[in-house]
């Protein structure tokens, strides 16, 4: 932290906050113990003046050429199934939008060339998603392990929805090493309202996957109906209850037209921005991904930067480009052109090296 003081024009006063969260945080950590005041501080930092916010960003970015490097992390997403068995009043892909004429799922075939198109760019990590789909989860299994002796030291990284234990198993033996379970908000309440799920189910699913020795990613959203600051500092001490390894994410809502959540607001950018620092600060060695939706049309920065600069200038790390096939990307709703979803394509990453002046950190 001092390096950090004499480097940046920051105030006396901000790092003595910056401190006593820190020193909350440790103890909390270690010994469970002063959660209230840890949160007192979280909520503070997460009402920051504009003043403030800007140096909790600096700060968060100073974190991470630190301990992360200023290189940015090529991640390759590749989704596998819209189909999903949850009916989520934010997503797209919930149960009730899906009909058997738009079913799509990957076949072993597309989902090897997808991954094999990720390596070709030099992606260090390949992050395989679908809805909670079971009958997707052997065609991946057959996927790895044809490719086997490609992958390298590439990293797997799956998001599959709630499976069982044979199943965690079978992927942790294809190869997969980190399994992401988001859990969206640590609300109980709101998290059952939203997911029409219960909450302990979630978190029992979380635990099945570590159970088999799968590091654990998660994340959250943030801008719910409802949602509060306390919720949102609980949520970053979820994180850590949940034994969550290497990597964790934030999301700003941004609702989709053909949900039961149309109508609501967008979520706010500019405390998504906050968090993102915040996780930084708290999580110092993991990788934090620029969100997905950084330069959706519906969230204004009032910048004249893109979405996913502003993001990295919080302190993520990681871009993940997109090498979904047409295929399945006719069929998934996060691709609905109409609504203006964005994709991360070479393009915006291209943007985003642009206006941050660093590189990618890519498998030579």
């Amino acid at each position: 932290m001092e390096k950090l003081k004499q480097t940046e024009n920051i105030s006396e006063q901000f790092f003595l906050k910056i401190e006593k969260l820190i020193n909350l945080w440790e103890r909390f950590k270690e010994t469970d113990e002063g959660k209230e005041a840890l949160n007192e501080a979280l909520v503070e930092f997460l009402n920051s003046e504009k003043s403030d916010a800007e140096l909790l960003r600096i700060l968060g970015a100073r974190i991470r050429d630190e301990r992360k490097g200023t290189k940015i992390k090529l991640v390759g997403t590749v989704e596998i199934s819209n189909v999903c068995r949850v009916n989520c009043l934010y997503c797209s892909m919930r149960r009730d939008n899906l009909s058997k004429d738009k079913i799509q799922r990957i076949s072993k075939h597309d989902l090897v060339a997808s991954i094999k198109n990720a390596l070709l760019s030099g992606c260090t990590e390949v992050f395989v998603q679908s809805g909670e789909d079971p009958q997707i989860v052997d065609v991946l299994i057959e996927a790895l392990n044809e490719l086997k002796e490609e992958l390298g030291g590439v990293k797997i990284v799956t998001n599959l929805g709630d499976l069982d234990s044979k199943q965690y198993l079978k992927l942790k033996n294809a190869g997969v090493t980190q399994y992401v379970s988001n859990f969206e908000t640590s609300n109980i309440p709101m998290h059952e309202r939203l997911r029409e799920h219960s909450f302990s189910k979630r978190v029992s699913a979380m635990k099945g996957a570590q159970a088999v020795g799968m590091d654990l990613g998660s994340g959250f959203i943030i801008g719910f109906d409802g949602q509060t600051n306390q919720d949102i500092a609980n949520d970053l001490c979820f994180v850590n209850k949940m034994n969550v390894r290497n990597m964790t994410s934030v999301t700003c809502f941004t609702p989709s037209e053909e949900t039961p959540l149309a109508h609501e607001k967008v979520g706010d950018v500019e405390k998504t921005l906050n968090v993102i620092a915040l996780l930084r600060i708290l999580y110092p060695d993991f990788d934090i991904p620029i969100p997905p939706n950084s330069n959706s049309e519906k969230l204004n920065y009032n910048s004249p930067l893109s979405g996913m600069t502003l993001a990295y200038q919080a302190g993520a790390n990681t871009v993940y480009e997109n090498f979904t096939p047409e295929s399945v990307k006719s069929g998934y709703g996060i691709y609905n052109i109409a609504n203006k979803r964005p994709v991360v394509t070479k393009g915006s990453i291209d943007r985003l090296i642009e206006e941050t002046d660093r590189n990618l950190l890519v498998n030579n």
